[in-house]
C-alpha cells in the first residue's frame, strides 16, 4: 500500500506543510522536543493523515517518554501503511512497557508478516511469549532467530532464560555456558547461569557464578539480588540481608540515602533514565504523608518540605486529570518536577535484632502445628504473635523507612526485600519461628518477605496464591484503626491453584479483567474461611491456597493504614507429581 503523500496547494495563504515538516525535522534532530511536536501538530491539523508527521512525531513522543501519545500517532500511521515495520515494532515496544504482552505479541507478529527475518521483532516476540507463559512458542521463536544469527549472544541468553523458566535447567545451563565461552566478560551470562544452577539445586555453584558476575561489575544489581536469594536458601541470613541492601543502594539509593538537606541531594542527583516513570494517586498520597511524618518527628531535615510540596502538586494534577484512582505515566514536565527523587530511599534505619527475642515464647507452638496439620485447609491462627518491643520496632521500621515503592492503583503500596524491606528483626523472627515449629517449618528455608500498606477503604488484594510452601501473614496496625471489627482480615479459599496454570502469568496479572474472571469462575463454588483482622495476629496457611483481603475499612491517616507483612517459607511444589 502506498503511503498518503502531503497534499499540495496553489493557495499562497494556505499553511506550508512541507516547510513546517522541514522545520519540525530540524527541531527534532536538535532535540528541541516541544518545538518539533508543536509543528507536527500544526501539520496534522492541516492534514490529519499526513504520514510523515504521524510517524516522526510518534517516534519523537516515544523518545520523550510520552508513550500514550506515541501509541495514538503510530496507530494512525500503520493504519495508513500496514507495512510500516518500524512503526509496528515501536507499537509492540510500547505495549511491552505498559505490561500488555498480548497486544505486544500481536504487533510483533504483524512485523514478521512483513519481514519474517527481522531479528529484533523475533527477539521481541519471543520475550512477549515468555511474559505470557507461552514457553514452547518462545523457544520456537528464539530458535528461528538463532538459525539466522547463530552467534548472537542476546538471543542465546533469551532462549536459555526461556528454558530456565520452563524448568529445563539442563538445557539452560548448556546455553549459558556456551554464551560464557564466547563472551566471558558478560555479567548477565554469569547471573543467568547462576539462576539455572540454583534451579538444579546446586546453590554453591550458583554463588560462584554470581561472584564472577560481581568481579566483572560490582554494581550489578541482578547479581546481588540473586546472590541474596541463594543465601536465603542456605539460611545465611546476615549475608542475604547485606546482598539485598546492595540492591537497594544501587536501584533506589544515590545522594538521597541519608541526605541531610533536600537542596544538596537534588543538586547531586542524576536525571532519571530514559524509560517511562509511573505513579498512582494513592502512592503519591502515601509518600507525601510519610515525608511529613518524618519531618514532624525530626527524622529528616525540614528542607524536605519541598519534596512533599512537589509531590502534592503532582498529586493535584493526577486527581484533576485522572481522578482519585489514577495510575499513569509521568509527563516530561512531571518528570522534571519529581524525577530526581522518584522511587528513592530518603530515610532508612535498620530494626535490629532483640536480645530478649521477637516471637512470643508463651504461644503453644506444638498445638499450633497440630492445628495446622489437622485442618482440612492447612491453616491456623496465632494471636499475640510478637513481643511488644518487637511489634513496636517493626511498626516503626514500616512507618519511617521510605521503601514502599511498589503499588497497585488505589489499593496499596508495597515494599519487598530488594527494595529495602530488609531489616535484621525480620530474619530473627523467621529463625525463631523455625525453631518453635520444627515439624512444619524445619525443612523450609525463608524464601521471601514483603509488606503492603493499604488505602483506608479498599478491596485490598484480589484472590491469588503465593510461590512458597507455607505462608505466614500478620498485621501490625492498631485495632482501633479498624472501623469494621470482625472484617478487614483475610479470606482463604478451599481450592489450590492448578499446577497447569502458569503461576507468573496468573498472579502477576490478577487485576486484569480476563485473568480476574478466570480466577473468580474457578473459585465460584469454593468454600472459604475468613480470619478477622487483629493487630499482632498471624495467619499460617498452605501457600498454594487462593486467598484475598477481606474488605478493608480503616480510619484515614498515615498511622492508621492497614499494614500486613508476609513471610514465605519453602518452595511451591506439586506434591502429587513429585511423589508419582
Amino acid at each position: 500500500m502506498n503511503r498518503k503523500k502531503s497534499r499540495e496547494t496553489g493557495n499562497p495563504s494556505s499553511f506550508d506543510v512541507r516547510g513546517a515538516l522541514a522545520a519540525a525535522l530540524d527541531h527534532h534532530r536538535a532535540a528541541r522536543v516541544d518545538e518539533a511536536v508543536a509543528l507536527y501538530n500544526k501539520v496534522l491539523e492541516a492534514e490529519p493523515d499526513n504520514f510523515d508527521a504521524l510517524s516522526r512525531c510518534g517516534f519523537l513522543a516515544r523518545q520523550a517518554g510520552l508513550d500514550a501519545f506515541a501509541e495514538t500517532l503510530l496507530s494512525r500511521a500503520v493504519a495508513i501503511d500496514p507495512r510500516f515495520v518500524a512503526g509496528l515494532n515501536v507499537l509492540g515496544l510500547i505495549c511491552d512497557d505498559a505490561d500488555r504482552p498480548n497486544e505486544a505479541a500481536g504487533w510483533y507478529e504483524k512485523v514478521l508478516g512483513v519481514d519474517p527475518h527481522l531479528l529484533e521483532a523475533l527477539n521481541n516476540l519471543g520475550l512477549a511469549c515468555r511474559k505470557l507463559g507461552r514457553h514452547d512458542a518462545a523457544v520456537g521463536v528464539f530458535e528461528r532467530a538463532l538459525a539466522l544469527e547463530p552467534d548472537n549472544v542476546e538471543l542465546a541468553i533469551n532462549l536459555a532464560a526461556t528454558h530456565r523458566e520452563a524448568a529445563d535447567f539442563e538445557a539452560a545451563e548448556r546455553l549459558y555456558r556456551r554464551v560464557i565461552a564466547a563472551a566471558p566478560e558478560l555479567p548477565a551470562a554469569h547471573v543467568e547461569l547462576g539462576i539455572a544452577l540454583q534451579g538444579k539445586g546446586d546453590t554453591e555453584a550458583a554463588l560462584t557464578a554470581y561472584d564472577r558476575a560481581l568481579a566483572i561489575d560490582g554494581n550489578n544489581a541482578d547479581a546481588h539480588h540473586n546472590r541474596g536469594i541463594a543465601l536465603l536458601g542456605l539460611e545465611r541470613h546476615d549475608e542475604a540481608r547485606a546482598a539485598f541492601l546492595e540492591v537497594t543502594h544501587i536501584r533506589y539509593g544515590g545522594p538521597w540515602w541519608g541526605a541531610k538537606d533536600f537542596t544538596a541531594a537534588e543538586a547531586a542527583a542524576p536525571e532519571p533514565g530514559p524509560g517511562p516513570l509511573h505513579a498512582s494517586t494513592f502512592k503519591l498520597t502515601d509518600r507525601i504523608d510519610q515525608i511529613e511524618y518524618l519531618i514532624a518527628r525530626g527524622r529528616i531535615d525540614p528542607s524536605f518540605t519541598e519534596m512533599a510540596s512537589r509531590l502534592r502538586r503532582l498529586r493535584g494534577e493526577f486527581e484533576r486529570d485522572h481522578g482519585p484512582d489514577g495510575t499513569v505515566e509521568l509527563t516530561p514536565e512531571q518528570r522534571a518536577l519529581v524525577g530526581r527523587f522518584h522511587d528513592r530511599v530518603v530515610h532508612f534505619e535498620d530494626a535490629p535484632r532483640l536480645a530478649g527475642g521477637a516471637v512470643n515464647p508463651a504461644l503453644d507452638f506444638a498445638a499450633l502445628e497440630e492445628s495446622y496439620f489437622s485442618s482440612p485447609l492447612s491453616i491456623t491462627t496465632l494471636d499475640d504473635f510478637l513481643m511488644p518491643e518487637a511489634l513496636e520496632s517493626l511498626s516503626r521500621f514500616c512507618r519511617e523507612s521510605t521503601v514502599f515503592f511498589a503499588y497497585s492503583g488505589a489499593r496499596f503500596t508495597g515494599a519487598d526485600l530488594p527494595g529495602g524491606f530488609n531489616c535484621s528483626l525480620l530474619y530473627q523472627m523467621a529463625e525463631e519461628l523455625k525453631a518453635h515449629m520444627p515439624t512444619l517449618l524445619g525443612a523450609h528455608a525463608l524464601t521471601n518477605i514483603w509488606a503492603y500498606r493499604h488505602r483506608d477503604q479498599t478491596v485490598g488484594v484480589e484472590a491469588h496464591t503465593d510461590q512458597g510452601a507455607v505462608t505466614f501473614n500478620f498485621w501490625i496496625t492498631p485495632d482501633e484503626a479498624n472501623l469494621e471489627p470482625g472484617r478487614g482480615g483475610l479470606v482463604v479459599y478451599a481450592r489450590e491453584q492448578p499446577f497447569d496454570w502458569d503461576w507468573q502469568t496468573i498472579n502477576h496479572n490478577k487485576y486484569l479483567p480476563d485473568v480476574l474472571k478466570r480466577i473468580e469462575d474457578f473459585l465460584a463454588e469454593a468454600e472459604t474461611v475468613t480470619i478477622p483482622y487483629a493487630c499482632n495476629r498471624a495467619v499460617l496457611f498452605h501457600s498454594n491456597l487462593f486467598h484475598k483481603s477481606d474488605g478493608i475499612r480503616f480510619k484515614d491517616g498515615f498511622e492508621n493504614r492497614r499494614v500486613n507483612i508476609t513471610m514465605l517459607f519453602g518452595k511451591r511444589e506439586n506434591v502429587q507429581q513429585k511423589s508419582a
